[in-house]
């Protein structure tokens, strides 16, 4: 994984000094940091379930695991389930918008972790339960058959479709098929002319980027400054915008484009400090959502 990232730290290989134990530390721990994050949104989160299998792994003996990848995904996926019910109880308490722990990425402008799925993805699945989200996710990231899944989790083939169904259905999909995206050049292009209209204070120009029903939403965690409530329609997201960049410009601002669980983003450093992840949903030559992370916690450059 590229050093530049807002990531994972680094965490003890439970292997250590044992051959056969650390190979399969290194080959499977990026596959397993996929279904853990997937399943609840924040990096470090995740890979403490990782950790936690990795060594619920190492007290098992060998006898007992016959299928080794087969029993992490089901270890981490329980407990990734498990700790989804506390950290969503966490969430609707949170201040404002709460929105998924972006990775970002200035090294590879095409290439994420294995599974990972788009922010807007991960947007739309805080709208499952914990069991919902955990089927969507080994169903639609690692496409796992009925019959693993519902070995996976102790349920019938009929009771994993009718979840994988009712998680379809509140996730709505909107936003959710690679097709509705442009490619990676259309899409940092887009990401060009969205900052140059910015920078510029060119109205107009920022507005026509913009689709009518297009919403904006930012995650403070009640620690900086961020629009509280999500904001609509190109004429209230397009002001909005430019009172943002009226007003940092003046400072020592940068703008760098990034990528954002595998796709075209921008972060803004204030003062050499990250001030904000932003990300464009878009939907062939328009952005459709707009999510902006402000929240010190979620964007902390390791």
């Amino acid at each position: 994984m590229a050093s530049s990232r807002f990531t994972q730290r680094s965490y003890p290989n439970p292997f250590e000094g044992r051959e056969d134990g650390s190979t399969i530390f290194a080959q499977l721990k990026p596959y397993l940091f996929s279904v853990a994050y997937n399943i609840l949104g924040e990096i470090p989160e995740a890979e403490d379930v990782v950790q936690d299998a990795f060594e619920s792994f190492l007290k098992k003996r060998d006898t007992e695991v016959h299928n080794t990848k087969s029993y992490l995904t089901r270890v981490v996926a329980n407990k990734a389930i498990d700790r989804l019910k506390v950290l969503q109880k966490a969430r609707e308490s949170y201040f404002g918008t709460w929105l998924p722990e972006p990775l970002v990425d200035f090294s590879s402008p095409t290439v994420t972790d294995e599974g990972v799925m788009s922010y807007e993805v991960m947007v739309a699945l805080e709208k499952l339960t914990p069991v919902e989200r955990g089927v969507f996710v080994l169903r639609e990231a690692f496409e796992y058959s009925f019959a693993d899944l519902s070995q996976l989790f102790g349920l019938s083939e009929e009771n994993v479709r009718q979840v994988l169904h009712r998680g379809r259905k509140k996730a709505n999909q909107k936003g959710m098929s690679s097709q509705r995206r442009p490619g990676d050049n259309a899409a940092r292009q887009l990401v060009e002319s969205f900052l140059k209209a910015c920078t510029e204070g060119d109205t107009k120009q920022l507005e026509t980027l913009l689709k009518d029903d297009v919403a904006l939403y930012s995650d403070g965690g009640g620690k900086v400054k961020a629009a509280v409530n999500s904001l609509h329609g190109p004429e209230t997201v397009a002001k909005f915008l430019l009172g943002i960049f009226r007003k940092s410009l003046p400072f020592n601002v940068e703008l760098r484009q990034a990528t954002v669980n595998g796709a075209p983003a921008f972060v803004t450093f204030a003062g050499g400090e990250p001030y904000s992840v932003s990300y464009l949903s878009m939907t062939g030559d328009s952005v459709e959502n707009i999510y902006i992370i402000r929240n010190p916690d979620k964007i902390q450059l390791k």
